[in-house]
């Protein structure tokens, strides 16, 4: 998995594409998850066709099943060298009667390793929070509420603004502020 998105990484870096590293293996790399089993990446519209040439010549995509809680405007699935890779851009979760859109911006990535001249960009933990959150993983969501309460760091204003044309602001706040 290492191996692979490395190889991910050096190419979106050189390609100048706008990415970050999310789900499952964002939470294993705070250790609030202890395995991943895909890498999630989300990229920004403008440099998704760019990115899905490089995986295309890498991967292979696998079908999908189509779920009607997600209206993610793009949505690919890869096998890379044995590693499932998750492509997103445009996210659009449907929670209850709403459709909340994540848009990826320049304060989604919070922090880049940097390994070997490669940049990793990590996601923000708080956005990962708004996106299991409208996703109902109630599973994750407890995983990281944990580790805000131990961790005693987390940006409300970060939660604020992603949440702010949502109806569902005031319940997701109130149970933020149960962790924190």
């Amino acid at each position: 998995m290492e191996t692979t998105l490395k190889k991910i990484a050096y190419a979106f870096q050189r390609a100048r594409i706008h990415w970050g590293i999310g789900g499952s293996y964002l939470l294993k790399k705070h250790g609030i998850a202890s395995s991943a089993n895909d890498v999630d990446i989300v990229i920004a519209p403008e440099s998704m066709d760019k990115a899905l040439e490089i995986l295309d010549f890498w991967g292979e995509r696998r079908e999908t099943k189509t779920d009607p809680n997600y209206e993610t405007a793009r949505y690919i699935a890869y096998d890379i060298e044995g590693t499932h890779v998750d492509v997103m851009s445009d996210i659009k979760v449907r929670f209850n009667e709403e459709l909340y859109h994540y848009e990826f911006d320049s304060e989604s990535v919070w922090y880049q390793d940097r390994k070997d001249g490669v940049k990793y960009p990590y996601m923000r933990l708080e956005d990962w929070y708004v996106l299991y959150y409208f996703m109902k993983r109630e599973q994750r969501l407890e995983a990281l509420d944990m580790y805000i309460e131990s961790a005693q760091r987390f940006d409300l204003s970060r939660i604020d603004m992603l949440t702010s044309k949502s109806q569902y602001k005031n319940e997701l706040m109130l149970r933020l502020n149960q962790s924190v």
